[in-house]
């Protein structure tokens, strides 16, 4: 790794040295987020956000050793002693230092760009050419105005090809990524709808995307693509363009005509195309290609977290390994971990273009820096050069193979811990895998933990910055899992969690949870449970207020917080405008609790008809606030807004508002669904193929009769999963092999049956898409009459939850 001292860095970046930084280490390391592990020679620039500080995190960073920070408010420095480099703008001197470190390698780059396909284009150009190049590549989806620079802060002295991707959102992005890349090699996927809104035309997007290849020698994009394909013309008319063309799954360029494999999708066939053109470029044969290709895996660009057999985690990213990807993974690992031993099974690396020492070095680093208790290695590299020169001082053990360590680790060997495993494709980590997790169900409920963070910070983008956030958890996190969404949140550092129920929140305390908790139902019963785990409690009426006092005086519990309901409109629980005399009246007398909020429920903020009673809440709402808050020992919290509320503008955010099914990725405002994804899908397979004859009956009280001879599929899916009864007798729409096919009959207990005819290539163990962002609840529950929120609740317990970070 290059290294830069500190005083170079501030010449880089014409910064000023705050203080005599001449005795400080070397940087090996830049940051940007206070939540992941930082070495303490690494360089944190405090990036200043829309909602945040970073200033604000040093003193957390200083007392974890960090020492050396960029910052443009020098406020922090009277307080903590560091080395600090003063700049006018933190973000840009970030891009700043990428673009020259980018500058001290003369290796080939090639950009991938476009609206769709740039993660996999790239991670399947990793795999076609992994074999021949010591490659670097953005890890992940890192391809903003701070992804990039990460990624290209990879860059080393012995790799000697770099593939990088870059997505903007809004015009004058791409120049900022273009100075930091200076591509040789241009690559366009396609223009289509993402990110429209930041632009005023499709061509203005287009032409801002093309920005990237000014000064590239070469670009590479597919024909027919009409309106791509003349902005490149006109554009680019002394750069080398291969502009390739695909017509009945044959791919074409120049003379070169190449047939595609069978049964792949069309957006398959075009991110395939893409990758062919490019070795072509590189010189490569048709038939070397050909060959590449039938070894080519698909791009699972997302970690799985799966449920063990004995209470443990497993971290699935079994299908590369790079030290990037290593990094990124093992970040991830950290924050599962929470607390419980961690451990690490990784093969050994292929194709790095570093010596055996130098990647010893560079992955003993990291095992020290992630506090890893056990490493695994498989591959013999371990067994030689790894486990004779290093030692860890933790337990280590290396296989030669993975089937070495399935025939010789029994799965009780991880019990209460959590495990990242991975490896090189070769390695067939999938069969660990398989080994150690917990057999339940073939259906499963997948949550993308990556969606449910896009879904938080789209509504975070649309609050004041001293607006404070609540995210509901109750009912099991809307049926997906108030453990993991919990844990999630309070790693995202957000304000509030909300539970319905005293339970939910004192489960989320034996989960590790310390962040603020309001629980919104309690009752006499439940105030022990909801004390003992310092809970915020919700009061909602004259009765159950003075129960509550009753119990806090009997415990001798003074100034206990609570959130007082108002009723204004919907008329569920809340105080009424006739109850505030008596209620502040007991809150001038009592001693024993402390307002600490003062909320109500809007019934009809995503109906725009209803624009003038939603008015009329907040201003009963503000009213009846202020006629309590006179009586309050501090400023209570005044939240008022749910999800379909944050989004309209015309509305008060108070001091918090409350998200609830919008994090989910649910909205009935078009705008903000736009903007939003579907955090769950519901995946079952298809158990069994048969084929009827006309006049034969399917299922139950034989609902359906076949009217000529037709193949269908058995589901593992049924009511008692979730699966309504009502999508039977094809009501109900599912996805298999891309194309949507109906039920037939009626839903049974545990499976279901569809029809197959459309769908030829079905073959059993085929995967089905029960619901999606592809196939969205939205459109299930408008099928059946019903609402996203039950859906979502219905889902089994039986069912396994398996969740993906991409």
């Amino acid at each position: 790794m290059i290294e830069y001292s500190f005083q170079q860095i501030a010449e880089i970046i014409n910064g000023k040295l705050l203080n005599d930084s001449k005795d400080s280490l070397p940087a090996h390391e830049f940051a940007i987020d206070s939540r992941n592990n930082i070495q303490t020679n690494a360089l944190f620039f405090a990036i200043r956000g829309k909602r945040f500080h970073a200033n604000t995190f040093i003193p957390e960073l200083a007392e974890r050793g960090v020492r050396h920070f960029v910052i443009e408010d020098d406020s922090v420095t009277q307080h903590i002693t560091a080395n600090y480099i003063l700049v006018d703008n933190v973000i840009q001197a970030f891009q700043q230092l990428a673009a020259y470190h980018r500058k001290q390698f003369q290796i080939p780059t090639i950009a991938v760009t476009g609206s769709n396909g740039k993660t996999i284009v790239k991670e399947w150009l990793f795999q076609l050419l992994t074999q021949d190049y010591s490659l670097v590549k953005s890890p992940k989806s890192y391809n903003s105005q701070v992804g990039v620079p990460l990624s290209v802060f990879q860059m080393d002295h012995y790799h000697n090809m770099a593939i990088f991707e870059a997505g903007i959102s809004q015009k004058g992005e791409m120049q900022t990524l273009k100075t930091i890349l200076e591509p040789t090699v241009g690559l366009f996927t396609n223009i289509g709808s993402a990110h429209n809104e930041g632009f005023t035309s499709r061509t203005e997007k287009l032409n801002e995307k093309l920005l990237l290849f000014n000064d590239c020698a070469t670009i590479i994009y597919r024909k027919d693509q009409e309106v791509v394909h003349q902005c490149m013309q006109s554009k680019f008319k002394n750069k080398e363009l291969l502009a390739w063309t695909l017509k009945d799954n044959t791919f074409g360029l120049g003379k070169q005509r190449l047939k595609l494999p069978e049964n792949i999708t069309s957006i398959e066939s075009e991110n395939l195309g893409h990758c062919i053109a490019t070795l072509l470029y590189l010189g490569y044969s048709t038939t070397k290609i050909s060959k590449r290709i039938s070894e080519l895996h698909p791009v699972e660009h997302r970690l799985q977290i799966i449920q063990g057999q004995y209470n443990n985690k497993l971290i699935n990213d079994s299908y590369n390994n790079d030290f990037g990807g290593l990094k990124a993974a093992l970040e991830v690992a950290r924050q599962q971990a929470n607390g419980q031993p961690f451990s690490l099974i990784l093969s050994e690396f292929k194709q790095t273009g570093l010596k055996e020492e130098e990647i010893a070095e560079k992955l003993w680093s990291l095992l020290r820096n992630y506090s890893i208790d056990e490493f695994i290695g498989i591959g013999t590299f371990f067994q030689q050069e790894f486990h004779q020169n290093y030692s860890y001082g933790k337990h280590i053990s290396t296989y030669s193979s993975t089937e070495e360590f399935i025939s010789t680790t029994k799965p009780t060997k991880f019990k209460d811990s959590t495990l990242l495993i991975k490896g090189a494709r070769a390695f067939r980590f999938e069969q660990i895998i398989d080994h150690l997790k917990e057999r339940r169900h073939d259906t499963v409920w997948e949550i993308n933990l990556s969606a449910f963070t896009n879904n938080v910070n789209y509504f975070r983008g649309l609050l004041k910055p001293t607006t404070k956030l609540l995210v509901m958890v109750k009912a099991f996190a809307y049926g997906t899992s108030a453990k993991q969404i919990a844990q999630l949140l309070q790693f995202q550092k957000i304000d509030y969690l909300g539970v319905a129920y005293a339970e939910e929140g004192a489960k989320l305390r034996k989960y590790g949870i310390t962040s603020p908790i309001l629980v919104l139902n309690t009752s006499e019963e439940t105030f022990p449970t909801a004390v003992a785990n310092r809970l915020e409690i919700e009061t909602f009426s004259i009765s159950h207020l003075r129960s509550l006092i009753s119990y806090l005086k009997q415990e001798n519990i003074k100034e206990y917080p609570i959130h007082i309901k108002l009723d204004t409109g919907m008329h569920r629980l809340g105080f009424s405008e006739s109850a505030m005399e008596k209620l502040i009246e007991i809150l001038k007398s009592t001693e024993f609790v402390s307002v600490k909020g003062i909320f109500s429920h809007l019934s009809s903020a995503d109906d725009d008809n209803e624009m003038e009673f939603t008015l009329k809440q907040q201003a009963c709402f503000e009213q009846m606030a202020n006629r309590i808050l006179p009586f309050c020992h501090t400023k209570p919290l005044l939240h008022l807004l749910n999800s379909a509320g944050i989004v309209n503008q015309q509305l008060k955010q108070f001091d918090m508002v409350r998200l609830g099914i919008g994090a989910y990725g649910i909205s009935h405002q078009k705008e903000a669904q736009k903007h939003l994804i579907q955090v769950a899908s519901l995946k079952a397979s298809i158990s069994q193929i048969k084929t009827i004859q006309r006049g034969d009956s399917v299922g139950y009280n034989r609902a359906f009769i076949a009217s000529e001879e037709m193949r269908i599929g058995i589901l593992t899916i049924g009511y008692a999963d979730g699966y309504d009864r009502r999508f039977g007798n094809g009501t109900g729409r599912v996805i298999i092999r891309g194309k949507k096919v109906e039920t037939l009959g009626n839903i049974c207990m545990d499976m279901c049956m569809v029809n197959l005819s459309e769908v030829p290539e079905a073959e059993e163990g085929d995967i089905v898409i029960i619901t999606s962002p592809q196939l969205p609840v939205t459109e299930l529950a408008t099928q059946i009459g019903s609402i996203p929120y039950e859906l979502f609740t219905n889902i089994s317990a039986r069912i396994p939850r398996r969740f993906i970070v991409e």
